[in-house]
């Protein structure tokens, strides 16, 4: 399994999943994860050796991780103007 996790915290100390890559479930995918708990699959070409299709997601991964770094944290400022704070309601 390969994770991104980034910091969205003024004092670094709010690291969060943002996307991960494993070949479970049959076939190589990256979990797209989301502020507000959700996962979505991603599937990719199964090159039929787990060493190939983990080094195919590391590959894109790198080409990736700052979209998925913004889509994540353009999430969290959504969820984070929705949530009231503490005691209202």
């Amino acid at each position: 399994m390969i994770q991104l996790e980034c910091d969205f915290g003024a004092d670094n100390s709010d690291w969060q999943p943002v996307i991960r890559a494993d070949d479970w479930h049959d076939r190589p995918h990256f979990d797209i994860l989301s502020p507000d708990g959700t996962t979505k699959k991603v599937w990719q070409d199964d090159l039929g050796d787990n060493k190939m299709n983990m080094k195919a997601c590391l590959q894109k991964l790198k080409e990736i991780w700052l979209t998925e770094k913004e889509r994540y944290e353009n999430e969290l400022k959504l969820k984070r103007r929705r949530t009231p704070p503490y005691g209202e309601r």
